[in-house]
């Protein structure tokens, strides 16, 4: 598919992501995949507090394991945000959602009786988060965002552990171009392991994504238990220069709405 223009310069001009403004718009259509993000690095101490606070015991573990301090409000702030958007659309208090975890740690939503179960994913890389909720039948949902470092290398890791014709395409490149469809490709292989579920189970290099730049955005290649490609649809995300973000997601003609995430009331 084609590249959906989602800056995180201008996401302040977006739509917010309200329960009132999700359901007006059609949200809960199966083929709508709401697309939003936020910075973790801007909350003021009230919002970090009413974070924690919305966290289940298992979540307040999971934060107290991060050594560093960064790194564990990022985590914090991004679970609050995810059940503050999951609250929206279910209308139910982001504290009270619970979920299960398969086998290969994929989070899904336990249902709430009365409302369509969202599918979900979620990413956050150096300070910056991106969601993606539908209310689509299908579980398989991904999203991933990544910084582009300059101090990987990433031509080194795609021959490591990319397919070797992706590896080729990127030795054609160099500079600029060459690191941004290293991680453009990174993030579109993350984002369909996401959406299969299958974590470290599914190597990176069993299914093949595009990679020139310029190309349209696809998976060409899929093992055949994920089904056939023409069922997949695999979006990138232009959220700005430093950033690559991809959605994969197993619809073949889905309908991305992109938006501002919106912070329930601080009391």
């Amino acid at each position: 598919m084609e590249t959906v223009s989602f800056p995180f310069a201008e996401w302040a001009l977006l739509p917010e992501t309200g329960t009132d403004w999700s359901i007006s718009h059609d949200l809960h259509q199966p083929d709508s995949i709401l697309v939003t993000g936020l910075s973790l690095r801007d909350a003021s101490s009230v919002r970090f507090e009413q974070a924690w606070s919305c966290l289940s015991p298992d979540e307040v573990a999971r934060a107290k394991r991060y050594l560093r301090d960064e790194s564990r409000n990022d985590f914090v702030l991004c679970r609050a945000a995810l059940r503050t958007l999951l609250g929206n659309w279910t209308r139910q208090p982001p504290s009270q959602l619970r979920f299960t975890y398969s086998a290969y740690g994929k989070p899904s939503l336990v249902p709430v009786e009365g409302v369509p179960t969202p599918r979900f994913s979620v990413s956050h890389s150096h300070g910056m988060a991106t969601l993606a909720v539908t209310s689509g039948s299908h579980d398989s949902l991904g999203i991933d965002l990544e910084r582009r470092r300059g101090d990987l290398d990433g031509l080194g890791l795609a021959r490591r552990f990319f397919c070797p014709e992706e590896a080729a395409e990127l030795a054609q490149l160099s500079g600029l171009t060459q690191r941004q469809a290293f991680f453009d490709c990174w993030t579109r292989k993350e984002a369909v392991i996401k959406a299969l579920g299958e974590g470290l189970s599914c190597p990176l290099d069993s299914f093949k994504v595009s990679v020139s730049p310029g190309s349209a955005c696809r998976i060409e290649t899929l093992h055949p238990a994920a089904g056939p490609v023409s069922r997949w649809s695999l979006i990138q995300l232009a959220v700005g220069e430093e950033f690559s973000c991809s959605l994969a997601i197993e619809h073949p003609q889905p309908r991305i709405v992109c938006c501002q995430f919106q912070w329930d009331p601080v009391d």
